[in-house]
């Protein structure tokens, strides 16, 4: 004679005919003690994501902490440049003044014919 299994329920008639109970009696039981052992996993697992945000937060904040110091920091480098190219020019042009005079009336002289060009230009004759 043959004897026919379900392999879904071959555990289940092995653990009967041991005198245990099977997998959903076992659910069922958990779930009427109050905590069942699913509640305990689903704990565990919100514990380790809430470390996870907030070790991911603290990482975020770090980042943005550093950012700003090092935009503060560039800024600081930006103006420092600045300064020193103004103390730069205003050497240049107590050593050499007619150079200088000379400079600034080609690039006056160089602004005004583009911005004559820019303004006698006609919006319709575009060439493409």
């Amino acid at each position: 004679m043959k004897v026919r299994r379900n392999v879904g329920e071959f555990p289940w008639a092995i653990s009967r005919a041991l005198g245990g109970t099977t997998m959903f009696e076992k659910t069922i039981e958990t779930v009427d003690n109050g905590k069942g052992r699913f509640e305990d996993v689903l704990e565990n697992k919100f514990a380790a994501v809430a470390l996870d945000v907030d070790l991911l937060k603290k990482k975020v904040e770090y980042a943005v902490e550093d950012a700003v110091i090092d935009a503060q920091r560039l800024a600081k480098r930006g103006r420092h440049a600045m300064e020193d190219m103004v103390d730069d020019t205003a050497y240049f042009i107590k050593k050499e003044p007619f150079k200088s005079v000379g400079i600034a009336a080609i690039a006056g002289l160089g602004l005004g014919v583009f911005t004559g060009w820019l303004i006698s230009r006609k919006p319709g004759n575009n060439i493409h």
